[in-house]
């Protein structure tokens, strides 16, 4: 094995345990960010629909038939968005779950209603939704209840999944790379010694 392809290999080596480290601590900041960007996402959903009821005429207050083409949280990664009265009925939704609007357990209605807003991880119909609530109220026509913005949890696992597949195709890249930056860097290095072995054997 010639010189130049040790200083090659011993390069890459290196090149290779700076990937490994860096990528490993910025996927883990990068992917542990996955769940609060989509918890930040449902609550602004539901900011965004708190909004809408404050001038939703009364009349639209009512139960009424859901969306022509809702949201299937089955198979579907879209956010569904429901609107409950304060009894905890539903007025509209735009997904469901196992052909019906997703069921909000009643803990966390309370916590929402307490606090102003409450997420957790509901399940439904064997589907895992990570689900915001965020209470409403039109005083002017002494109605309440609560925004709901639901979507399955499966969309972390994806996000994840398309941030390894970004990691591995730019860790290829770089490799790539490096292998030809150290291989042409590694020639130029070893110019003057192979110049100096040749003079030495012509002179021998």
């Amino acid at each position: 094995m010639s010189i130049r392809t040790r200083v090659t290999l011993y390069g890459l080596g290196v090149v290779l345990l700076a990937l490994v480290v860096i990528s490993v601590l910025f996927g883990l900041l990068v992917l542990g960010t996955v769940p609060q960007t989509q918890d930040k996402e449902l609550a602004d959903r539901t900011a965004a629909a708190v909004a809408s009821l404050a001038t939703t005429p009364a009349e639209q207050l009512r139960p009424h038939e859901p969306a022509l083409a809702p949201v299937d949280g089955t198979t579907s990664d879209e956010i569904m968005v429901l609107v409950l009265d304060g009894n905890a009925q539903v007025l509209a939704s735009t997904g469901v779950v196992g052909g019906v609007p997703p069921t909000v357990p009643a803990d966390l209605l309370a916590r929402a209603r307490a606090g102003g807003g409450a997420s957790a991880t509901v399940a439904a119909w064997g589907v895992s939704l990570r689900v915001h609530v965020r209470p409403w109220q039109r005083a002017d026509l002494g109605r309440s209840g609560y925004v709901v913005a639901a979507q399955a949890l499966r969309r972390q696992q994806t996000d994840r999944q398309g941030l390894v597949a970004v990691f591995i195709v730019a860790d290829l890249i770089a490799i790539v790379a490096a292998s030809i930056g150290v291989w042409f860097v590694a020639g130029r290095a070893l110019r003057p010694l192979r110049e100096l072995t040749a003079m030495a054997d012509e002179i021998g």
